[in-house]
């Protein structure tokens, strides 16, 4: 077919450029806050409880003037307490079956990954999910049934690797910016800095502080250089350096221009989302004698965030909660 087409439709077909189907935005590129979906995600962790419990022997209480017992009453005894014990670990048994992946993996933690949506400058919504995957599922669900997913989706996140791997997963073919928070950014660069820069107390605060303004106006090349010019002969303070460097390369993806964000009133930090993880996990379940399942931990925080979204009784009255409920 192209054989038999004119040369001049030929090379025009060849000089037009391809259509863009979607379209990719520039990293440090901010948009209106009225159109974008700001979302922010966290993961917090609590104590896992054991699958089994260790009963050790119990005092017994023998009163003086009880009488020896029967032989048939010893045996009913027995039976019953064989009874018992066996209905104990059928419950242990059917307990373990809904928290397998939970013990299986031999974790210390039972991670609980909170997730906040604010658009339009009035709206918000808190999501959870037992994982990372389950709570992109959800979010996923939640920007269609809302019409979002056409939206410009900026996620703040504290540069957790696992995140940045699950939104590139689940929103690569979106219009979406990765951002990180200012916090964790001056919490991880400002101590490694103060650590490999030789000089006084004052010194070293004017080179974090130097060094963080040109974090703060996304002028990487310039932390760089400015944290290389401070290298000496100490081979440990040049590996703060290094490590400082390093970061930066590595997060840089994320980083944005910081300052001009904060000049358009646009969020910088994920602290909204470290507040619901208060409300939503730690209030109830972060205490130091405290322990939770799997299914009892994320059971109680989808409660809980099901009351701080208002919908608390149409979760509960909804007719597919009822086998749930059974379970919990």
């Amino acid at each position: 077919k192209n054989s038999m087409r004119p040369m001049s439709v030929l090379i025009a077909t060849l000089l037009v450029p391809p259509k863009v189907k979607s379209l990719a935005f520039n990293e440090t590129l901010e948009c209106s806050p009225e159109t974008d979906v700001t979302i922010r995600i966290d993961e917090v962790g609590v104590h896992k409880q054991t699958p089994t419990r260790a009963y050790g022997p119990k005092k017994r209480r023998v009163s003086k003037a009880s009488r020896p017992i029967s032989s048939h009453a010893r045996y009913k005894q027995k039976k019953f307490a064989k009874k018992r014990v066996e209905a104990r670990q059928k419950r242990r048994v059917a307990f373990a079956a809904k928290c397998t992946a939970s013990y299986a993996e031999k974790l210390p933690m039972v991670q609980t990954t909170v997730i906040t949506v604010d658009w339009a400058h009035k709206h918000r919504f808190c999501l959870t999910g037992p994982s990372v995957d389950e709570g992109m599922k959800s979010l996923v669900a939640f920007l269609l049934k809302n019409h979002l997913l056409s939206h410009h989706l900026v996620f703040i996140t504290d540069g957790a690797h696992i995140l940045k791997t699950k939104i590139e997963e689940y929103f690569g073919y979106c219009s979406y910016q990765h951002n990180m928070d200012w916090y964790h950014v001056e919490h991880y660069v400002a101590p490694l800095v103060r650590l490999g820069v030789a000089g006084s107390k004052d010194e070293k605060n004017e080179a974090v502080k130097q060094v963080l303004t040109y974090l703060w106006f996304y002028d990487l090349n310039g932390a760089k250089r400015f944290i290389k010019a401070h290298k000496g002969a100490h081979a440990a303070a040049n590996n703060y350096l290094d490590r400082a460097i390093s970061y930066i390369e590595r997060k840089a993806y994320a980083l944005s221009c910081f300052a001009l964000r904060n000049e358009l009133h646009l969020p910088n930090s994920s602290s909204l989302v470290e507040k619901y993880n208060d409300l939503v996990v730690a209030e109830r379940q972060k205490h130091s004698v405290a322990s939770w399942s799997q299914l009892g931990s994320n059971t109680e925080a989808i409660f809980k965030c099901a009351d701080i979204n208002d919908q608390l009784w149409n979760f509960c009255t909804a007719n597919e909660q009822i086998e749930w409920f059974k379970a919990c």
